[in-house]
């Protein structure tokens, strides 16, 4: 198959190790080519056909909208692209598009909450769930929940596709019992609670250092802390090799998400971390809950420091009960997961909607290059109008109907208000004050009517 993979950004992440390891697997028998936002070069996808500096964020213009859609289609066409992978989230917004343009497969890949919720605006949410319905042939997901979340919103096509590792890579390592932790993570303000929290427990536990990989935002405030605190912690910066970097090293791993699955992975016993929570060791207990939720700690509880050290304390003698490469193995090897992944694309079907999307998009083309696209009142009415007549999901139509209701309502209001303000030449100073009244302080436009009567009827009977 000839896949296009689409992403707003690709620089340094879980994300982009996500592709990568995908990338690696599904280029031995397909054809990959990738469109990014911004794109920094790192030593992922190295071999790989990239286009780039597309302008898939919340600002863009129509221009830039309408050109980033033209140019998707031109690589579709070009690298005769059989399904358009694509990732969160306003690149969905161009690749909807791209893809009913030239009849193509979309695939959505959603990697967290956010993936379905992050629409900052009524309008953004009501054109991302009716492209979920109109143009959408696969939603992907990296745990249970997010499937869960998906089919909330009446997404029902959708697969679970966990976070895949190339156990190749991975090779087993030695469990050193050297009570030297790594902690890999993104040092950004999401992930800082949690490794605070563990900063504060660090002189209770029986970890006498740690090593940090990562870079972020929160990195000099970390810095600070440590040394604040006297921490024998050491800042190691971020690194694309962790599996070489890591092997043979230390007592264990400390982090969430894939961080956690590579820790396993490797052999490593993993110290589960994040959401502002420090839950302990992963035993296969909580194994086959945290594999569930994609390795996210969200509904997990905090441990106390006693009980963590005893978890510690009791590894050496426990081993078997930290030890999960060989699940791991079964449940996230790349070629399993690789497999999978081809044969539900490939009997995925093409959502036909093509002739609605040209003429949408031929309307939007027509408005004011110059505006934004995501808040554009004219894009905005265009879209609603179009959609209200052709979705066929009752919830996307409430919200339209409400927004006019709601934009009706307003007018109205702005209509009423301008009908005062045109009295004033003719009422004395005791109405002009009551007028100034009413609209500083009116609410609704009932409001409005219920004043004016009362000053029209004082008018005709000859009273301020």
């Amino acid at each position: 198959m000839n896949i296009l993979v689409v992403s707003e950004n690709f620089s340094r992440g879980g994300l982009e190790t996500n592709i990568n390891t995908l990338h690696n697997e599904l280029k031995k028998h397909n054809k990959l080519v990738y469109a990014f936002g911004k794109y920094e070069k790192t030593s992922y996808l190295n071999d790989a056909k990239i286009y780039s500096d597309f302008h898939f964020n919340y600002d863009v213009t129509i221009a830039d909208f309408c050109s980033d859609v033209d140019r998707l289609v031109k690589i579709i066409e070009a690298e005769k692209i059989d399904v358009v992978q694509v990732h969160p989230f306003y690149s969905v917004y161009q690749a909807f598009f791209a893809t009913q343009l030239t009849g193509t497969k979309l695939v959505y890949t959603c990697h967290g909450y956010g993936s379905l919720t992050f629409t900052p605006n009524l309008f953004d949410e009501i054109l991302l769930e009716y492209i979920f319905e109109k143009g959408v042939s696969l939603n992907i997901g990296v745990s249970e929940k997010l499937c869960e979340m998906s089919r909330q919103q009446g997404n029902n096509n959708f697969l679970l596709l966990p976070n895949p590792i190339d156990l190749d890579a991975y090779k087993q390592t030695k469990v050193l019992d050297n009570k030297k932790w790594a902690l890999v993570s993104r040092l950004d303000i999401d992930k800082y609670g949690a490794i605070k929290k563990l900063f504060e427990m660090l002189p209770k536990l029986n970890i006498e250092s740690i090593d940090v990989y990562g870079e972020g935002t929160e990195k000099k405030k970390l810095e600070n802390m440590a040394k604040r605190k006297k921490l024998n912690v050491s800042f190691k910066g971020y690194v694309d090799n962790i599996n070489e970097v890591t092997l043979d090293k230390y007592n264990g791993v400390i982090g969430l998400g894939r961080v956690a699955i590579e820790g396993l992975a490797m052999g490593y016993p993993v110290l589960f971390i994040g959401y502002d929570r420090v839950v302990g060791l992963i035993d296969k207990k909580i194994y086959e809950r945290a594999k569930k939720l994609n390795f996210v700690p969200e509904y997990f509880d905090d441990i106390s420091i006693n009980d963590l050290n005893k978890q510690i304390n009791n590894m050496s003698s426990n081993k078997l009960d930290y030890y999960i490469r060989d699940q791991i193995k079964e449940e996230f090897d790349v070629r399993i997961i690789t497999e999978q992944y081809i044969k539900e694309i490939k009997n995925a079907s093409f959502i036909n909607n093509q002739s609605k999307a040209e003429e949408l998009f031929n309307k939007i083309k027509k408005v004011n290059k110059k505006n934004q696209f995501h808040i554009s009142e004219i894009v905005a009415d265009i879209v609603y109008n179009f959609i209200k007549y052709d979705t066929r999901n009752m919830f996307i139509k409430n919200k339209i109907l409400l927004h006019g209701d709601v934009t009706k309502n307003k007018q109205e209001i702005i209509n009423l208000k301008n009908e005062i303000r045109e009295l004033r030449q003719f009422t004395c100073e005791t109405i002009d004050d009551k007028v100034n009244y009413i609209i500083s302080n009116v609410n609704s436009k009932w409001i409005i009517k219920n004043d004016l009567k009362k000053i029209f009827k004082r008018r005709k009977n000859g009273k301020n």
